[in-house]
């Protein structure tokens, strides 16, 4: 017999800047449900991409996420998280969003920077840990 103990939904090792994941209303498996798209980043990481800005706007391009600041107007919310040192921002995945394949983005990642765009990404070729959301 193995007894099974409640874990922290972040009792994963956290080794990368940025953990990207996806939440479902109505069931993980149900297609047609709502999700949302959700970017943790630790503090460290924040400081880099966002400074001291509450807002956050994101843009695909390839195999890449590029993120920066945005405004209450036109950018998501950045929230801290109470228990861990993590900035989080989360996108519901409606219409323009749901033609990536935002499911393929879960894991951890860290953060590059292109000189040529003067922001910051990540990239999913350069997974570090997949986490699985089912």
């Amino acid at each position: 017999m193995e007894f099974i103990y409640k874990q922290k939904s972040s009792s994963y090792a956290r080794v990368g800047d940025v953990l990207v994941s996806v939440n479902r209303a109505g069931g993980y498996k149900n297609k047609d449900s709502r999700y949302t798209l959700v970017f943790s980043f630790t503090e460290k990481a924040h400081k880099m991409v966002f400074g001291n800005v509450e807002y956050a706007i994101f843009a695909f391009e390839d195999d890449k996420i590029y993120f920066t600041s945005g405004d209450k107007r036109t950018g998501f919310k950045i929230t801290s998280k109470e228990r861990a040192p993590l900035r989080v921002f989360k996108a519901t995945i409606l219409g323009a969003l749901k033609k990536y394949s935002c499911d393929a983005w879960i894991g951890q990642y860290n953060l590059k920077y292109c000189p040529e765009k003067k922001l910051w990404y990540i990239n999913r070729s350069e997974k570090l840990i997949n986490v699985d959301n089912s």
